[in-house]
Formats: C-alpha cells, structure tokens, sequence
C-alpha cells in the first residue's frame, strides 16, 4: 500500500491501494478548517460592520454640512455602500469561506468599493461626527483586502483551459473604460491649471482639491490597467485582479448613478451634478455586470480558497 499524498489546498488528496487485482484511486473530499483564519475573518467581519456603519450614519444621520448637492451625493453613495457593497462583501467571504473563487472575486472587489468610497466619505465630507467611522471603514476595508489577498495563492483563481477569446475581449473592454475614465478626468484638469484661478474648477464642491481625480489617476486606474494586461496575458493574477476590479466597477457605477440624482435633487441648480448623468452610469453599470457575469462563467468555479482557510485540512 503505497501511503496517500497530500497536496495545494483546495485539492483533494488521491489515496491509492494496490491489490492484486486492478487499481482503485478514491477520491477523497477536503475541507477548511478555520484554525488558522481567525484573524482574516475578524478582518472581514470588522470591515463590514465598520462600512455598514459609516454608510448607516451617513445616509440616516443629520451631521453632514457643506453644499446640499454634496450631502445629497455622499447620501447616495452611503445607500449603494450599505445596500450593495456590504452584502457583496458579506456574500463574497461566505461563499469563498466555502472555496469558491468567485466569491473571493465579489469579496475582494466590494472591499476595493469600499476603501475608493470611505476615502471619498473622508475627503470629498467636510469634517463631522462621523469622522472616525469613517476612518474605521476606511482602515477595516484596507487591510482586510490585504489579508484576504495575502491569504490567496496566487494561481487561486484560473481560466478554464478550453477558454479562447473571452479574455483578451474583457481585457480590451476595461482598457476602454480605463481610457475614456482617465480622459475625462484629464479634459477637466489640464485646462484648469493653466487658468488664472485653478481652484475655480472645483467651485460649488465645499473642498480644496477632488479625491476622485487623485484615486483614480494615482490608484485605481493604473490597478486596472495592470489587470486588464495580465488578464489578456492570462497572467496568474489576471483573473482574480481584473474579476474584482469589474465587480468595483458595477458598484460604482451604481453609487454614481444614485449620487448624482441624489445630488441633483437635493440641489437642482448645482453645476457639480447632474441627473442626466444616472441613465448614463446605469446603462454602463449593466454593461460592465454583463462583463463580469462572463468573466465569472469562464473561471473554475471552485478554486479560490484563501490559504488560511485551508491551513486546517487534514486527511
């Protein structure tokens, strides 16, 4: 009898007994322990309680100051965080708790909405009462996605083999946004340097400068980028990367479809906001799941579980 081997987490161990008579492999099933993953799921769990929170007070409570069509907006945002984004990540965590890669997809990527939106609550908010919910929300979000990414291998989400062309098509597709995102950003920016007063491009906003210009151009469209070239290389971390980066991107466009017209009613006359702009940002919140669904039909479903999930297995 030759003894069973043990193999990656999210395998399943193969023992084989010799006989005289023909081989017999059995297939044995494996399952998390969570010994090991005390300190990511406490992540997790701080995370959502800190973001749902935030957003809760955000959206219910009357501390908020500064322009109304800002209050209307960051009250949109706050639904779309409390309603969309939290059970997103509370989904996500369960199912990848239960090995499913794209869980650890939904996860990751409503923890990246998350971090974007509670530096928007911190920045883009004339300081309040909630200022250290924010915080929490911001920091929780952070590092829980540090951990859960710091507990995945990194060949934890794969293409299926027999997968051809659906890649380097999404690939193409996030270029695209990453393109036309960073181009409207660029056509309200370089002219406003070059004015006599650059600051007057953010009048009837209450702030110094726009956090969204600086995530977007410093972070979260170079991560994108990054991912849409690993995933058209089918780089290890292409699927895992690019599948959060759209999921992000569904609930953004939501949170801003919902921002604006709540912006918008709060202040009719506002030029920082626009309700015409929720039809837009709904249409392509639509397309941009479209992408995702397809990118989620295209990957093995059962391969994500994080490390430290795993850490516990025995045979």
């Amino acid at each position: 009898m030759r003894p069973y081997r043990r193999t990656e987490a999210g395998d399943v161990m193969n023992t084989t007994v010799r006989h005289p008579g023909p081989v017999t492999v059995q297939r044995l099933p494996v399952r998390p322990a969570l010994r090991a993953s005390s300190g990511l799921l406490a992540l997790l769990a701080l995370a959502i309680a800190a973001a749902a929170g935030a957003a809760a007070s955000t959206a219910c409570g009357g501390a908020l100051s500064g322009p109304p069509a800002m209050q209307g907006s960051a009250r949109g945002t706050a639904y779309v965080l409390l309603f969309a984004a939290v059970p997103t990540i509370a989904a996500g965590a369960v199912l990848a708790w239960r090995g499913s890669s794209r869980g650890l997809i939904a996860a990751a990527g409503g923890l990246g909405y998350a971090i974007y939106n509670a530096v928007l609550l911190l920045f883009l908010t004339p300081y309040n009462r909630y200022f250290l919910l924010y915080v929490a929300a911001l920091g929780t979000a952070l590092w829980a996605l540090v951990a859960l990414l710091r507990a995945t291998r990194p060949d934890a989400v794969r293409l299926r083999s027999n997968v051809r062309h659906a890649p380097r098509a999404l690939a193409v597709f996030m270029l695209v946004v990453v393109a036309f995102n960073g181009l409207a950003w660029l056509r309200q920016i370089l002219p406003s340097i070059t004015a006599a007063d650059p600051a007057s491009v953010l009048a009837g906003t209450g702030v110094m400068t726009n956090a969204v210009w600086v995530q977007d151009l410093a972070v979260w469209l170079p991560v994108a980028t990054a991912a849409a070239l690993w995933l058209w290389r089918r780089s290890r971390l292409g699927p895992l990367i690019a599948g959060a980066t759209l999921v992000y991107w569904v609930l953004e466009s939501a949170s801003i479809a919902v921002d604006q017209w709540a912006g918008s009613h709060a202040d009719p006359s506002s030029p920082v906001v626009a309700a015409e702009m929720t039809p837009l940002f709904a249409v392509l919140g639509v397309v941009t799941l479209a992408a995702t669904v397809v990118l989620l039909r295209v990957i093995e479903p059962g391969s994500g579980v994080p490390r430290s999930l795993n850490a516990g297995r025995s045979g």
